[in-house]
């Protein structure tokens, strides 16, 4: 049962950051954006509504796309201001997003080691309150009592460490994420509105 609850404490966080890292990883990252802009720099006679359609079809909803969709089809963009506007807010929500994503592993390590070792605290301490039967030699059930807590407190500590790997996981992937996001908006600003 303590295993049980020791790993429960421990597994949610983890879950967490695990899924937070597995997004940053495939949800903005599914294509690379940088080799997009790469091709939109050495082709400028690229058709960008047909590239918008395979990047659509081979990597839905992830930050090429995004991009893409925003400086070619934003809403009541008709001047080349209103689309720069447009391009300019959807990158701003994706680099937020990735910093938002980016604290989830660090806040889960604090949660998967505080919770676990509070966990163990409660443990040991309703374990040492107990009454020792008349006769009974209390060492080893205090031993026992000891462990268990012991244990508890090394599962909770694994699980902060694992959160903590997870950050730094994250962290690598913030910085491929937003070098790739500059590869693309560069190009694509140079070809759609003629920024130096």
């Amino acid at each position: 049962m303590l295993l049980l609850v020791g790993l429960l404490v421990v597994s949610l966080p983890l879950l967490l950051a695990t899924r937070t890292v597995v997004r940053l990883v495939r949800t903005l990252g599914a294509v690379d954006a940088s080799a997009i802009g790469e091709v939109i720099e050495r082709d400028p006679q690229l058709d960008l509504e047909a590239l918008l359609l395979r990047v659509r079809q081979y990597a839905p909803g992830s930050m090429a796309e995004r991009v893409l969709h925003a400086a070619l089809h934003a809403e009541d963009a008709t001047t080349p201001l209103a689309r720069k506007l447009a391009l300019a807010e959807e990158v701003a929500d994706i680099e937020r997003r990735v910093v938002a994503d980016l604290r989830v592993p660090r806040v889960a390590a604090s949660l998967a080691t505080s919770g676990g070792l509070l966990a163990a605290a409660l443990v040991m301490r309703e374990g040492l309150g107990i009454t020792v039967p008349e006769g009974a030699d209390p060492v080893p059930i205090y031993y026992a009592v000891i462990e268990r807590g012991l244990t508890l407190a090394g599962i909770a500590v694994f699980g902060g460490i694992a959160c903590a790997a997870l950050h730094r996981a994250a962290q690598r992937e913030r910085k491929a994420r937003i070098a790739e996001l500059d590869g693309l908006v560069g190009p694509l600003g140079r070809r759609l509105f003629g920024e130096g």
